[in-house]
């Protein structure tokens, strides 16, 4: 599906952590540390602190819940700090699958992968109704 995404269209890619990593937060992706999660989430509802308490196996699903009761945005988008998209066009990788191989997303690899920049980022979410 092809569509134009306004400025006024909010972004979101939650990127969860279990621990410390080098975060790339900008208008669009945003590293979400899992402690922090539980924590709000133990201050909550019957609901909340149900998940808080099973954080441990829900892990990244944590942040999704959290981001569908607590967040709000037009485009949602959920990875993990090892595991992110590539908007590279053309990645240096010659595997079949385009595998990204990057040791940690810090600003070399969000460059690289485009994640650094929103209005890119924005464009080109908008242009796709699933991204896997």
């Amino acid at each position: 599906m092809n569509q134009s995404i306004n400025d006024d269209k909010a972004v979101r890619f939650y990127v969860s952590a279990h621990k410390p990593v080098t975060q790339i937060d900008n208008d669009v992706i945003r590293t979400v540390q899992q402690k922090d999660l539980v924590a709000f989430l133990r201050g909550g509802t019957e609901e909340d602190r149900f998940m808080a308490e099973r954080a441990n196996e829900y892990c990244e699903l944590l942040t999704q819940y959290w981001a569908w009761k607590y967040e709000t945005a037009d485009y949602y988008g959920f990875g993990h700090y090892r595991r992110f998209f590539s908007f590279n066009e053309r990645n240096d990788d010659e595997d079949v699958f385009h595998i990204v191989c990057e040791p940690f997303l810090g600003k070399k690899a969000a460059a690289k992968h485009k994640l650094d920049d929103c209005a890119f980022l924005k464009k080109e979410i908008a242009a796709y109704d699933v991204i896997t």
